[in-house]
C-alpha cells in the first residue's frame, strides 16, 4: 500500500541511500576488525587468534542483535498502524 503511493524515483533514491550507508558501514567495520585482529595476533601470538576470534564473534553477535531489534521494532510499528 505504502509503496504504491510512492513514485519510482523516490524508491530508487531511498534504496541508494540505504545501499551506500550499509556499504560504508560494512567497510569501516571490516577494516577496524582486521586491524584489531592483526594487532592481537602480532602482540600475543597464538593466543591472539583466540582473542581475535572472541572479538569477531562479539562484534557479529552485537550486529545481529541490533538488526533483530531493528526488524522487531519496524514490524511492531507497522502492525500498530493497521
Amino acid at each position: 500500500e505504502e509503496l504504491a503511493k510512492k513514485n519510482i524515483q523516490s524508491l530508487w533514491s531511498e534504496l541508494l541511500v540505504i545501499t551506500l550507508s550499509s556499504t560504508f558501514t560494512s567497510y569501516v567495520l571490516a577494516k577496524g576488525i582486521s586491524v584489531s585482529m592483526s594487532y592481537f595476533t602480532n602482540v600475543w601470538g597464538p593466543n591472539g587468534w583466540v582473542v581475535s576470534g572472541l572479538f569477531a564473534s562479539l562484534a557479529t553477535s552485537l550486529l545481529g542483535m541490533g538488526w533483530a531489534c531493528y526488524c522487531d521494532d519496524w514490524y511492531r510499528n507497522s502492525q500498530a498502524k493497521k
